[in-house]
C-alpha cells in the first residue's frame, strides 16, 4: 500500500515539477519562435529556388517529348489510319451465344 508519506512526496514533486516543465516549454517555445522566424528568408528563398527549378524542369520536359514525339508523329498516323482501315476491311464476326 502506497503510504501518506508516498503521497505526500509526489504531491510535492508535482508542485515542484510542473512549475519547471512548464516554464522549460515556455523557454522552448520561445526559442522555436525566434529561429523560425531567423530563418525565413532562407526558407523563402529555398521555396523560390525549388519552385523555379520545378518550372524549369517542367518545361525542360515538355520540350524533350515534344523533340521526342514530333518526329514520329506522322508514323503514329500512318498507324492509326492502317489500323482502322484493317477493322474496316475485316468481316464482321458474328455473336454466337
Amino acid at each position: 500500500m502506497i503510504t501518506a508519506i508516498v503521497l505526500v512526496a509526489l504531491g510535492i514533486l508535482a508542485l515542484v515539477a510542473v512549475p519547471v516543465v512548464l516554464a522549460l516549454g515556455i523557454v522552448l517555445f520561445a526559442v522555436k519562435l525566434v529561429f523560425s522566424l531567423l530563418f525565413l528568408p532562407f526558407r523563402l528563398v529555398g521555396w523560390l529556388i525549388g519552385g523555379l527549378a520545378a518550372i524549369f524542369f517542367g518545361v525542360l520536359s515538355l520540350v524533350v517529348l515534344g523533340v521526342v514525339l514530333v518526329p514520329v508523329l506522322p508514323l503514329l498516323i500512318l498507324g492509326g489510319i492502317a489500323y482502322l482501315l484493317y477493322r474496316l476491311l475485316r468481316p464482321a464476326r458474328i455473336a454466337t451465344a
